[in-house]
């Protein structure tokens, strides 16, 4: 069975909704997409599958970056949620990675 990718996005957005307004976090990486979520995707090593992926508009942050970028969200996640260090969900904006957008 095939899931809608408006399906996926409504299924993350009801159970975000669900999540009490000072314990939740929604982050977006400008430019990445599902194909550069993992390391796998990011570098990938088809230059003519980026190529048909950036003339889609679905590839828009160099895969280098987008692995810099996901290390620091998840840095910054796990050092505030395994860590304890805040009982609040942590700051993930930063200067030095401008392609992260905190969705409140």
């Amino acid at each position: 069975m095939i899931v809608a990718p408006q399906q996926i996005k409504a299924d993350i957005q009801s159970i975000y909704e669900r999540i009490p307004v000072n314990e939740r976090l929604y982050v977006w990486i400008r430019g990445s997409n599902h194909f550069t979520f993992s390391d796998d995707g990011a570098v990938l090593k088809s230059h003519l599958l980026r190529g048909v992926l950036r003339a889609l508009g679905k590839l828009g942050i160099d895969g280098d970056r987008q692995i810099a970028v996901t290390r620091y969200c998840l840095r910054t996640f796990f050092d505030a949620y395994l860590k304890k260090s805040s009982s609040s969900p942590p700051e993930m904006s930063s200067p030095l990675y401008p392609e992260i957008q905190v969705l409140k």
